[in-house]
This record gives C-alpha cells, sequence and structure tokens, in this order.
C-alpha cells in the first residue's frame, strides 16, 4: 500500500502541495517552514520520482538552485564539494553504457593528467571524472 500522512498546519507554515484526489483532496501533502536563513520541508509521503521533480520545481526555482550539469543522462550523477579554494566536481557513470554529457563547466580532470575538459565528455560505462575548477575571484 501507499504511505500517507494528515499535516496540521501551524501559522508560519506553507502549503506547498496538496493532495488532489480521495478523501483527502485539497488536503497538505507538503509543507515548508523557514528556519534561519533557509527553510525545511516536509512531505506526508513517500517521494517517487514523479513527486522529487514536482516538488524540486516548485521549490527550487524560485531560491535559484539549478542543477550543476543539466540533462544529464538516466543512470549519470554529479556531486560538486568545495571550499574558498576550489571545487571539485565529480560526475560519476553507474551503468555498464558510455554516456556522453554536454555543458560540462571548464576545468582539469584530475583522474586523467590534468587533461582539460570543457563541454562535452564521454564516460565510459562505470567511468568518471573529476574536474578542478578554481572559483572566481
Amino acid at each position: 500500500g501507499y504511505f500517507y500522512e494528515n499535516l496540521a498546519i501551524a501559522g508560519d507554515v506553507e502549503v506547498v502541495a496538496a493532495w488532489s484526489n480521495r478523501y483527502a483532496e485539497g488536503q497538505p501533502m507538503a509543507t515548508s517552514r523557514k528556519l534561519g536563513k533557509g527553510q525545511v520541508v516536509y512531505s506526508g509521503t513517500y517521494l517517487t520520482p514523479d513527486l522529487t521533480a514536482a516538488l524540486g520545481e516548485r521549490l527550487f526555482a524560485p531560491v535559484g538552485i539549478e542543477p550543476l550539469i543539466g540533462d544529464l543522462p538516466e543512470g549519470v550523477e554529479v556531486t560538486m564539494r568545495m571550499n574558498d579554494h576550489r571545487q571539485l566536481l565529480f560526475i560519476q557513470n553507474y551503468t555498464d553504457q558510455p554516456a556522453a554529457i554536454g555543458g560540462v563547466p571548464a576545468g582539469r580532470d584530475l583522474l586523467d593528467d590534468e587533461k582539460p575538459v570543457a563541454g562535452r565528455l564521454d564516460l565510459e560505462g562505470y567511468g568518471c571524472c573529476c574536474i578542478l575548477r578554481r572559483p572566481r575571484p
């Protein structure tokens, strides 16, 4: 079966999404509350890929959150680790098939003799890349 929860709303809580069918129609399904410089989002159900995408569109765009690299092929993941001096962008292909990735930012691949990388990147099956980038001053 499916898990769901009826959410009670306090005065400082915003309804982000509501149920659209059955007995809970119109009732809050996901809520948001500002906390410090950020916000906490609570979902009263499990996150399916479609629900995650819909909530991401609703919550990320207004605060300027964008993908590190857009339009990734299925099975490719991008992660960034950074400090004040450098950014490390990890691109990993979790499939056994080659993957072509576009929109790759300029940098040097630390796993391939610091070879320059920019624009397009081809990863073999289960391949990965670690791009070193220097933040702009």
